[in-house]
C-alpha cells in the first residue's frame, strides 16, 4: 500500500506510526534500547560494548520549588529595546524570570506548591504582566505550566550508561548553573572515554566523585541566594531561613 497520496495522509501516517507517549517504565525502555543495540550487534544474541547518554530522564532526591509557569510575551514594537540581562523579581512563594529575547520576552514564575496553590501563583505572574501589557493582554496570556522534582543523581555514570543534563539532575532556573556541568560532563566523556571494559569501574567512579561535588557546590549557591535574603514576609522566606534547610557549607 501507497504511503500516502496527500500531505494530509502522510501526516496521519506518520502520527499513527509513531504516536505520542507521555511516558514510558523502566523495561520498556531498556526492552528498545536493547533491540536497537541488537541491530548493530554481529553476533546473535550480544550486544556491542556501549556507552549510553542520557537525557532527560528524571530521577530526584529532594523538593523544594517544583512548579513553573511561563509565558511569551510579544514586544509592542519591534524597535523595543531588548533587556541586556534577566531580571528576577522575588515573590511570596517564589520568584519572576524575565529574560529579554531577540524577538519576545521570556517570563516565567517558579514557585514551590508547598507554599502556595496554582491558581495563586497563576494570579501572581498575570498581576507582574500587567505592568509591562494591558489588562486585557495579560489575561489572555497563554500560560504554560511545568512541573519537575528539584535534585540530582546519586550515581551519574552506573556501567556503560551517563546521565548528563537533564537526567543528571535539575534544581531550578536560577542562574542557570547546570549548564556549565553539561559542558564539563562532555569535556569529561570526551577525555576519559574507557578504551575497554576493564577501566570503565574506575572512570565512573572518579567521573560520580567530580560530578557529586559539583552538584552539591551548585545547590550550596542557589541556597545562598535565599539565605542572604532579607525577606520575612511569608512562610516560603521564614522557611528558607530555617538553619535545618541550610547546607553545612553554608
Amino acid at each position: 500500500a501507497a504511503f500516502g497520496t496527500t500531505p494530509a495522509e502522510v501526516t496521519a501516517a506518520l502520527r499513527d506510526q509513531y504516536r505520542q507517549v507521555d511516558d514510558i517504565s523502566d523495561d520498556e525502555m531498556l526492552d528498545t534500547m536493547d533491540e536497537v543495540l541488537q541491530l548493530q550487534s554481529k553476533t546473535p544474541g550480544k550486544v556491542p560494548l556501549t556507552l549510553i547518554v542520557l537525557d532527560e530522564m528524571q530521577q530526584y532526591i529532594n523538593d523544594d520549588n517544583d512548579r513553573a509557569l511561563a509565558v511569551q510575551v510579544l514586544y509592542p514594537t519591534a524597535d523595543t529595546p531588548i533587556a541586556s540581562a534577566t531580571v528576577a523579581t522575588a515573590q511570596s512563594a517564589g520568584w519572576i524570570w524575565d529574560i529579554g529575547l531577540p524577538t519576545r520576552r521570556g517570563v516565567g514564575y517558579v514557585y514551590s506548591s508547598s507554599h502556595t496553590g496554582d491558581d495563586q501563583a497563576e494570579q501572581d505572574l498575570r498581576r507582574y504582566l500587567r505592568n509591562t501589557m494591558s489588562e486585557q493582554q495579560a489575561e489572555s496570556a497563554q500560560l504554560r505550566q511545568l512541573k519537575f522534582e528539584p535534585g540530582h543523581r546519586e550515581s551519574f555514570w552506573q556501567k556503560n550508561c551517563v546521565a548528563v543534563g537533564m537526567s543528571a539532575g535539575f534544581i531550578e532556573p536560577l542562574e542557570a548553573s547546570a549548564l556549565a556541568l553539561v559542558e564539563m560532563s562532555a569535556a569529561l566523556i570526551r577525555d576519559d572515554m574507557p578504551a575497554d571494559r576493564s577501566v570503565m569501574e574506575l572512570t565512573a567512579q572518579r567521573f560520580n566523585q567530580r560530578f557529586s561535588y559539583r552538584w552539591e557546590r551548585i545547590v550550596d549557591f542557589l541556597k545562598l541566594h535565599y539565605v542572604l535574603s532579607q525577606r520575612r514576609d511569608s512562610d516560603y522566606w521564614r522557611d528558607h531561613q530555617d538553619p535545618a534547610t541550610i547546607p553545612a557549607g553554608l
